[in-house]
């Protein structure tokens, strides 16, 4: 299976702390200027866990492909 490289921006809320964040998400290798990445997936599918609260300490409200916004953020 060959492996993507998609980057997200993505609005999490923590389940703590009911703080919301931007972060970046990615699906992929991690790269040497991976700095500003939040979180690695290993697929698409994985997003569809994230947004379920009470499955991990943060959950995606809203999350969309990075390139989607026009240019990068």
């Amino acid at each position: 299976m060959e492996m993507t490289n998609k980057r997200y921006k993505a609005v999490i809320k923590w389940l703590d702390t009911g703080n919301i964040d931007w972060v970046v998400l990615k699906i992929g290798d991690i790269g040497e200027d991976d700095d500003d990445i939040f979180f690695y997936l290993e697929s698409e599918k994985e997003i569809e866990s994230f947004k379920k609260e009470g499955s991990h300490e943060w959950v995606i409200i809203n999350i969309k492909e990075e390139n989607s916004y026009g240019s990068k953020q």
